[in-house]
């Protein structure tokens, strides 16, 4: 065991220096000639080579070039496989790219040496595989780091050189419980790229969670740019491995169904391979699951998990939380979930519940508005009332004649007192018109009685 892990963290740490595409798989023991080879002199061979190689081996390697150059592979000293019609027993296959999903260059088999393979990518994609049977000798290869060559478009000359190599577009989802995946992951600039440039649009996502878990992946939402076209636009689900007997699912229509792993990896594959294509638009979540163990007598979730009804278990964490992450819908059950948060918690939850309250809130804004603007026009109404009403006061005031003094109406008399002529006269004299002049006639004396 220790030297398996020794083994793998060698191999790591020299395929970083010369690729930066993902490990798809841990190295076998027995594949190490294969999938680690001597990388100082750029050689690889069959397992246990130069002897047999081994019955039921089945190992994986990718070879990666520097940033503008491509790789040309070649064989030395002997090629000696299993030979078989269509090589289908003992084989060695290689792709052009990092995936085993990438265009099939070959199948090799039998005696004869196979040509040359060049790439016309940095990486190449290879596969050993012997099955139960006879072993041969196997074969020696080694690859050279070619320079992109130039290639002409009519009277011009385009440097392929010229074209610069992104990084692989990759994202690598480790959350160990549930996480989401959607088209705004992809950067700009692999869009951008594949524009300018009229490739393809290209990313992975590789999902991983705790071992001996399983992973359900259920769209959310399934748009594709163009459906029912599956060579413009698709997403394929592969579990560890990206070989294409391996594909788990492929979706390139309208309609995108929940995938289970078989183990505690999933990728995710997106591919627009025309600018039509790239307005795509997805996202889905996934979920990590455990099956109960089978046995004679039923078994139990753990403390900290919860029992989805349908033989598998999912963390306590993920039960109500407003996301179906068992497959027949018992975490987000409304009974279990009003107990566990109460009727007005469980009600706030729910998007009726968001939708009522929305519309509460609106009808009795308008209420509110409603309600000032007739308290405002009211006191508009009000204050106009008041104006004309001073106004027309203070026009009868003008037009109304003079009144007469009360104490004018009739002379003051004095009954202790005599009053001349002149007195009784002075005092209605200020009542009179000013052209009015008094009578002389009259008498001198007036005797009071």
């Amino acid at each position: 065991m220790i030297s398996h892990i020794i083994l793998m963290i060698y191999f790591l740490g020299s395929l970083g220096q010369h690729t930066d595409i993902p490990l798809e798989e841990a190295v076998d023991e027995k594949c190490y000639l294969f999938s680690v080879g001597k990388q100082d002199k750029l050689e690889l061979s069959s397992p246990n080579y130069p002897g047999l190689y081994p019955n039921n081996t089945d190992c994986i390697r990718v070879i990666t070039a520097p940033q503008g150059h491509t790789l040309k592979l070649d064989f030395r000293d002997k090629f000696s496989l299993e030979p078989s019609d269509e090589c289908k027993f003992d084989y060695l296959e290689v792709r052009d790219g990092a995936h085993g999903y990438d265009p099939l260059i070959g199948r090799y088999c039998g005696e004869s040496y196979p040509p040359a393979i060049p790439s016309t990518s940095r990486s190449l994609w290879l596969r050993f595989r012997s099955d139960e049977n006879i072993e041969y000798s196997g074969f020696r290869a080694i690859w050279e780091e070619v320079p992109k060559p130039e290639s002409g478009n009519g009277s011009s000359t385009v440097k392929e050189t010229e074209i610069p190599d992104l990084p692989v577009c990759i994202h690598r989802l480790s959350y160990p419980d549930q996480g989401f995946l959607n088209r705004s992951d992809i950067d700009s600039q692999f869009v951008n790229h594949a524009t300018m440039y009229n490739t393809k649009l290209e990313c992975m996502w590789i999902i991983e969670v705790k071992k001996d878990w399983k992973i359900q992946l259920q769209f959310l939402k399934f748009q594709l740019a163009v459906p029912n076209e599956c060579t413009s636009n698709f997403i394929d689900v592969f579990p560890g491995s990206t070989q294409p007997d391996h594909r788990l699912s492929n979706f390139c229509g309208s309609i995108a169904e929940t995938v289970v792993s078989p183990g505690n990896i999933l990728q995710v594959r997106f591919v627009a391979e025309k600018p039509e294509g790239f307005p795509s638009n997805f996202e889905a979540m996934y979920t990590a699951f455990r099956d109960k163990v089978k046995s004679a007598e039923p078994t139990d979730c753990e403390e900290d998990e919860f029992d989805c009804e349908d033989a598998t278990c999912i963390p306590s964490n993920l039960k109500c939380n407003g996301r179906v992450n068992c497959r027949f819908r018992t975490d987000e059950d409304p009974g279990r979930c009003l107990a566990k948060e109460g009727v007005v918690a469980m009600m706030l939850n729910t998007d009726h519940m968001i939708i009522i309250l929305i519309v509460f809130f609106l009808i009795l804004t308008g209420m509110c508005c409603a309600f000032l603007y007739n308290c405002f026009t009211k006191l508009i109404r009000d204050h106009r009332i008041i104006q004309e009403q001073m106004r027309a006061s203070r026009e009868m005031g003008l037009d109304s004649p003079a009144l007469w003094k009360t104490r004018a109406d009739s002379p003051e008399t004095r009954e202790s007192e005599c009053q001349t002529r002149e007195s009784v006269f002075s005092e209605l004299g200020s009542l009179r018109p000013a052209s009015v002049e008094s009578t002389k006639s009259a008498p001198d004396v007036i005797i009071s009685h």
